[in-house]
């Protein structure tokens, strides 16, 4: 005689454990895939915005700061003084010129007047007149402007003006400005989730220009991306 089998029989405690088991630890590591996925996705996409904001920033900045001093009237039968376009302000944080842009021969016009700077927040901005500055670029988080200068005897090499990190030119050489060597150093700034970071990797970088004479920011320690860009902006104008 066959033995009759149950079919309505169920799964024993045993193997309901076991299947419970293995869904836990598919899950788990479908789940580590997944937030490992996120984790580098969410890096590589603030390191392209970092970079893109950088460049945009030194664009800007190469831009009208090449301009710094055009004066169009100056030497003419009609006007010979011109419109004594010229930097305003020197300083290792910030700059200030005119530009004759109109040609008119007087600055006369708001945005004839520019100046960057940053602000409280981090953010790199351009300024026409005295409307405020205007935000260009986010999550800035130094800034150097080193002025270079011809030297006043043979053989006439550039120099810098302003010998130290975020000092000012003294007023007498101002005048003598042939060249802004800009650095910048921009973070990785925050996501909604929080500060995007490189897990397992800690900033110990010292950022500098490109020459290594400038120290423009210290070692951080944190787990904050960065990058840093320096710009050599020749000033046809002065």
């Amino acid at each position: 005689m066959k033995p009759s089998l149950d079919s309505s029989r169920g799964m024993t405690l045993i193997e309901i454990t076991v299947a419970m088991a293995v869904t836990f630890i598919v899950a788990g590591a479908i789940f580590a895939t997944y937030r490992t996925q996120q984790m580098v996705h969410q890096t590589q996409r603030a390191l392209v915005e970092m970079n893109q904001n950088i460049r945009s920033a030194v664009y800007y900045l190469s831009r009208d700061l090449r301009m710094a001093g055009a004066d169009p009237q100056w030497g003419s039968a009609a006007n010979p003084a011109g419109a004594g376009a010229a930097i305003l302000i020197a300083n290792g944080n910030q700059i200030q010129f005119q530009v004759d842009w109109n040609q008119s021969g007087v600055i006369d016009n708001p945005n004839e007047t520019i100046r960057y700077g940053i602000n409280a927040n981090g953010q790199l901005g351009r300024e026409e007149g005295n409307g405020g500055l205007q935000v260009i670029a986010e999550n800035i988080e130094a800034i150097d402007f080193e002025y270079m200068g011809y030297s006043p005897a043979p053989p006439y090499q550039l120099i810098t003006l302003n010998p130290g990190v975020g000092t000012n030119v003294p007023a007498a050489l101002v005048g003598n400005i042939r060249m802004v060597r800009v650095t910048i150093v921009a973070g990785s700034g925050n996501d909604p989730d929080g500060p995007v970071m490189s897990w397992k990797r800690t900033d110990s970088r010292v950022y500098t220009n490109a020459t290594g004479t400038r120290e423009v920011l210290g070692a951080q320690n944190d787990n904050i991306r960065r990058t840093v860009l320096t710009s050599e902006i020749q000033l046809r104008n002065m």
